[in-house]
């Protein structure tokens, strides 16, 4: 669901303060909980787009029953997330140029201490309304005691990076 609270000088479909909510609430195949939850609030004038999502993730599986003496109980497995996201442009007026910032924290299980926080920020040049360039520097970090693994080893090693990119827009 989302609501545009104030309108601002931008009539597009996402300008003005809007704040938007989702839900999800269910059962995977193997039983237990599946939920995930987002929170967003944005604002988006001709100069200035600010926007912060926040989520929250909770995934539970019941395993097989075990024989436990004369009883039998099953197993839980639970894990709960977290993903926070904020980021910013401004447009410097009468110019084609444009600053960003971006700020990202996940945490797929609180408890595996597997979170990573990756910071962006750089400049755009509007070349053609259809064409634009943007350079920009990312960090990213791990939380301490951070294990790489051969899945995420690439991304443990380059943890910062320049960019740059060529946006094409029809």
């Amino acid at each position: 669901m989302s609501y545009r609270v104030v309108n601002t000088d931008d009539p597009s479909r996402v300008g003005g303060l809007r704040l938007t909510g989702f839900a999800y609430l269910g059962q995977p195949n193997s039983g237990g909980e599946r939920q995930r939850m987002v929170g967003m609030v944005s604002y988006r004038s001709s100069n200035l787009t600010l926007a912060g999502i926040y989520g929250m993730t909770k995934d539970s599986t019941i395993g097989e029953a075990a024989a436990v003496g004369q009883g039998a109980i099953a197993g839980k497995a639970e894990a709960k997330g977290t993903v926070l996201s904020a980021f910013a442009v401004f447009h410097f007026p009468l110019t084609r140029f444009a600053v960003i910032g971006r700020f990202d924290s996940v945490d797929p299980s609180k408890a595996a201490g597997d979170k990573q926080t990756r910071i962006i920020a750089g400049g755009s040049y509007q070349l053609t309304p259809n064409v634009r360039v943007l350079a920009d520097l990312d960090q990213l970090s791990f939380e301490s005691g951070f294990t790489p693994t051969a899945g995420n080893y690439a991304a443990y090693l380059a943890r910062t990076t320049a960019n740059l990119h060529l946006q094409f827009t029809f």
